[in-house]
């Protein structure tokens, strides 16, 4: 089970398995591709699946979206990391001339 195929309870935080038709519905979305849906839609949207921990109400779109890659904490890391070689490369050329 990989971090894509898994989402938190925000009642309890308790990481969950995304069923197998929310993972399909949410690659196609997407993927952006035209499709054909056959059969009854038993995930309309402005629906919500009780977590079975704690019985919170899940809405579906919470669980069809996507974590964007990353986080705050990366970005700050980042940032440090280039402010310092930028402020090496300063120091350098500064001590040169």
């Amino acid at each position: 089970m990989s971090a894509d195929d898994t989402f938190m309870c925000p009642g309890c935080a308790t990481t969950l398995q995304i069923p197998a038709q929310l993972y399909v519905e949410r690659e196609i979305q997407e993927s952006g591709a035209p499709f054909i849906k056959i059969g009854s839609d038993d995930a309309p949207r402005g629906r919500t699946m009780p977590c079975p921990r704690c019985g919170y109400a899940i809405p579906l779109e919470h669980i069809l979206r996507r974590p964007k890659p990353g986080s705050w904490i990366s970005d700050i890391l980042g940032c440090a990391v280039m402010m310092g070689i930028l402020g090496a490369i300063i120091l350098f050329f500064s001590k040169s001339c």
